[in-house]
């Protein structure tokens, strides 16, 4: 992460960045080592509630010399991690009020039992019927790990 970092900084343009989330999974332990460095944190949907895996570093580009701390969690049967691009939050109604992390927790949250292309469907559908005639302004990528 240092080595790209300090990279992207040297050569993309000053008024440019680049977040990442970056994980090595383990399917047989469940171990989830990851590094985010200022995406949106990615939810682990687990039977008890909600985990979130927050920033670990700054987005790529912006400071040099940047560290990135590599955390760990664990990912048990019955668990789901969901994550997405800040199209999803970021999408925007009539009225300019923002679809929102919290409106995406509540719907990951109400619609967990479904299969993972039923859930993303659903949170796809559900960001579009909340747009309403107004068109989403950037991608909205999703990628669902179920154990």
């Amino acid at each position: 992460m240092r080595t790209l970092n300090a990279h992207l900084h040297a050569n993309i343009p000053s008024n440019r960045l680049i977040t990442l989330f970056y994980a090595e999974y383990d399917p047989f332990t469940g171990s989830l080592r990851y590094v985010n460095g200022g995406h949106n944190a990615p939810f682990v949907l687990r039977p008890g509630g909600v985990e979130r895996l927050h920033a670990t570093g700054v987005a790529l580009g912006i400071v040099p010399d940047a560290v990135y701390d590599v955390l760990e969690t664990t990912i048990v049967p019955g668990d789901r991690l969901f994550l997405y691009t800040d199209g999803i939050t970021e999408a925007f109604d009539a009225l300019e009020n923002e679809y929102g992390e919290e409106r995406l927790q509540a719907r990951l949250l109400a619609q967990r039992a479904l299969a993972p292309p039923e859930l993303i469907e659903s949170v796809r559908e559900d960001v579009l019927t909340f747009c309403g005639n107004v068109r989403p302004r950037d991608d909205m990528t999703m990628m669902l790990v179920a154990r």
